[in-house]
Protein backbone atom coordinates (compact mmCIF):
# COMPACT_ATOMS: atom_id res chain seq x y z
CA UNK A 1 0.00 0.00 0.00
CA UNK A 2 1.82 3.29 -1.30
CA UNK A 3 2.40 5.80 1.62
CA UNK A 4 3.69 9.44 0.56
CA UNK A 5 4.73 8.18 -2.67
CA UNK A 6 6.18 4.94 -1.35
CA UNK A 7 6.33 1.39 -1.99
CA UNK A 8 5.36 -0.48 0.95
CA UNK A 9 6.61 -4.22 0.73
CA UNK A 10 5.24 -6.74 2.91
CA UNK A 11 5.23 -10.66 3.77
CA UNK A 12 3.99 -13.33 5.75
CA UNK A 13 3.29 -17.59 6.55
CA UNK A 14 0.58 -18.16 8.29
CA UNK A 15 0.20 -22.00 9.36
CA UNK A 16 -2.72 -24.08 8.76
CA UNK A 17 -3.28 -27.67 7.68
CA UNK A 18 -1.18 -25.90 4.54
CA UNK A 19 1.19 -22.75 5.10
CA UNK A 20 -0.14 -19.60 3.21
CA UNK A 21 2.87 -17.37 2.10
CA UNK A 22 2.16 -13.94 0.73
CA UNK A 23 4.27 -10.86 -0.63
CA UNK A 24 2.47 -7.56 -0.64
CA UNK A 25 4.11 -5.02 -3.18
CA UNK A 26 2.40 -1.96 -4.69
CA UNK A 27 -1.22 -2.77 -3.50
CA UNK A 28 -1.14 -6.38 -5.24
CA UNK A 29 -0.71 -9.35 -3.31
CA UNK A 30 1.47 -12.74 -4.58
CA UNK A 31 0.13 -15.44 -2.32
CA UNK A 32 1.23 -19.38 -2.81
CA UNK A 33 0.20 -22.30 -0.39
CA UNK A 34 2.37 -25.21 -0.11
CA UNK A 35 2.03 -28.95 2.58
CA UNK A 36 3.20 -27.83 5.89
CA UNK A 37 6.69 -28.90 5.94
CA UNK A 38 7.82 -27.22 2.52
CA UNK A 39 10.68 -25.29 2.67
CA UNK A 40 9.68 -21.05 2.90
CA UNK A 41 13.06 -20.23 1.23
CA UNK A 42 11.44 -21.97 -1.66
CA UNK A 43 8.53 -20.42 -1.50
CA UNK A 44 9.37 -16.82 -0.44
CA UNK A 45 11.92 -17.40 -4.04
CA UNK A 46 8.98 -18.36 -5.87
CA UNK A 47 7.23 -15.40 -5.06
CA UNK A 48 9.99 -12.60 -6.00
CA UNK A 49 10.71 -14.26 -8.89
CA UNK A 50 6.76 -14.21 -9.49
CA UNK A 51 6.53 -10.36 -8.30
CA UNK A 52 9.50 -9.70 -10.62
CA UNK A 53 8.40 -10.69 -13.78
CA UNK A 54 4.67 -9.56 -13.24
CA UNK A 55 6.10 -5.82 -12.83
CA UNK A 56 8.69 -6.39 -15.44
CA UNK A 57 6.39 -7.77 -17.86
CA UNK A 58 2.88 -8.04 -17.52
CA UNK A 59 1.75 -5.52 -15.29
CA UNK A 60 -1.30 -3.43 -16.74
CA UNK A 61 -0.98 -5.54 -19.62
CA UNK A 62 -4.06 -7.84 -20.89
CA UNK A 63 -1.58 -10.77 -21.22
CA UNK A 64 -3.43 -13.33 -19.19
CA UNK A 65 -2.96 -16.14 -21.16
CA UNK A 66 1.27 -15.79 -21.25
CA UNK A 67 1.23 -15.30 -17.70
CA UNK A 68 -0.54 -17.97 -16.69
CA UNK A 69 1.76 -20.42 -18.65
CA UNK A 70 4.53 -18.48 -16.49
CA UNK A 71 3.08 -19.40 -13.28
CA UNK A 72 2.88 -22.79 -14.62
CA UNK A 73 6.49 -23.33 -15.33
CA UNK A 74 7.77 -21.31 -12.02
CA UNK A 75 5.54 -24.14 -9.94
CA UNK A 76 7.00 -26.76 -12.08
CA UNK A 77 10.42 -25.57 -11.50
CA UNK A 78 9.93 -24.90 -8.18
CA UNK A 79 8.96 -28.42 -6.98
CA UNK A 80 12.32 -29.94 -8.74
CA UNK A 81 14.22 -28.20 -7.34
CA UNK A 82 13.50 -29.27 -3.61
CA UNK A 83 15.80 -31.89 -2.99
CA UNK A 84 14.82 -35.09 -2.06
CA UNK A 85 15.07 -35.32 1.88
CA UNK A 86 12.95 -31.83 2.16
CA UNK A 87 9.64 -33.43 0.06
CA UNK A 88 6.59 -33.28 2.52
CA UNK A 89 5.77 -36.75 4.04
CA UNK A 90 3.38 -37.58 0.89
CA UNK A 91 5.66 -37.00 -1.64
CA UNK A 92 3.31 -33.44 -3.26
CA UNK A 93 4.74 -29.89 -2.98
Amino acid sequence: MPCDGLSLSLSLSLSLSNTIHYVVDDELAFICSAKEGFPQRICYAFLERIKAEYFASYHGKNKDPEFKTFLMEEMVMSARTLPRRDMPHDGNP
